[in-house]
């Protein structure tokens, strides 16, 4: 294949720790990147059928932002049989519990509404009314119910708090001198992060608890779909799998994108296999993480029809 365009390799370290690698090497080396117009990331999930078949390809555009904060309340250490009001534990457990009790507000973006669309087709009615138009369906009770039993759609449909760390005393006879939490907040790419701090040291109600941003906010990733890589995915997509169509969902998950999209480049976070759902669930992360012989050979000749077509 002659190219009319470079390929650029990025190898980062770190995504795994707040995009360390990402975010040294665009601070680092911009002169590399001068000339880079759209980068692609490992991406959201495709989804299959009972039989195997490709029901639509994901290609993620937008993210949800990572927004850590840790809640700290200071006490006074003393011995755990003689119990004080200076116990910092109970004071942080009742900002828990304050927070665990907040439902955040329904707020759908028009990348989301578009995904919905796109996916409704795959459902039978009533759902695929309800999913047409999303925003409608939400003052449904019983569409709201359904769409938001599904822990994905719940994500990217609102900003989630989820109460992950806990830390205090390291002895059970010991009243700890200091208590603290860990929240991992995802935010919508268009929320602000500085409104949504507001609303949580509103929630917890309590100037005892100090709450401290864990690491820098990535910036907000959209990017656009009327470009020739896209064209080239869609094309690519159709050559293998006729039947199936190419969507956007949000990722909730963090990934280098919004480095990248950051300094101007359109980023698309694109995972060229197909393998089922339940399979992706118990190997990210997990003790069997793998992808056969068969799909690597899938995703390379994939990726060479998306090259060939965005010449």
């Amino acid at each position: 294949m002659t190219l009319t365009r470079d390929i650029v390799f990025i190898g980062n370290a770190d995504e795994e720790l707040g995009s360390t690698g990402a975010l040294v090497f665009v601070k680092q080396h911009p002169d590399l990147l001068r000339d880079v117009e759209y980068l692609i990331t490992e991406g959201a999930d495709n989804v299959l059928d009972d039989k195997g078949k490709v029901v639509y390809f994901a290609v993620g555009v937008s993210e949800k932002r990572t927004f850590w904060q840790r809640l700290t309340v200071n006490g006074v250490p003393s011995h755990g049989s003689r119990p004080t009001k200076q116990n910092p534990v109970p004071r942080l457990v009742a900002a828990l519990y304050k927070i665990s009790q907040y439902e955040t507000p329904l707020h759908v973006t028009p990348g989301v509404e578009k995904f919905f669309r796109d996916i409704a087709r795959t459902y039978p009615e009533p759902q695929r009314s309800w999913l047409s138009n999303v925003t409608v369906a939400l003052e449904n009770p019983r569409a709201r119910d359904w769409i938001l039993s599904d822990v994905s759609w719940n994500a990217v449909l609102r900003n989630t708090i989820s109460l992950t760390g806990l830390a205090g005393s390291n002895k059970t006879n010991v009243i700890p001198g200091v208590a603290t939490a860990d929240i991992d907040v995802r935010l919508l790419p268009d929320q602000d992060t500085t409104a949504f701090l507001k609303t949580l040291e509103a929630i917890v109600g309590d100037t005892a608890v100090h709450i401290t941003h864990l690491a820098n906010s990535k910036a907000p990733l959209e990017s656009p779909i009327d470009t020739d890589l896209f064209r080239a995915i869609e094309k690519a997509a159709h050559d293998r799998e006729p039947g199936a169509f190419v969507t956007t969902p949000m990722e909730t998950a963090a990934t280098d994108r919004p480095t990248y999209r950051k300094v101007g480049i359109t980023t698309y976070g694109f995972s060229p296999f197909k393998i089922p759902r339940p399979e992706i669930q118990r190997g990210m992360h997990g003790n069997d993480e793998r992808l056969s012989v068969e799909n690597v050979g899938y995703g390379v000749r994939f990726y060479y029809d998306i090259l060939r077509y965005a010449q």
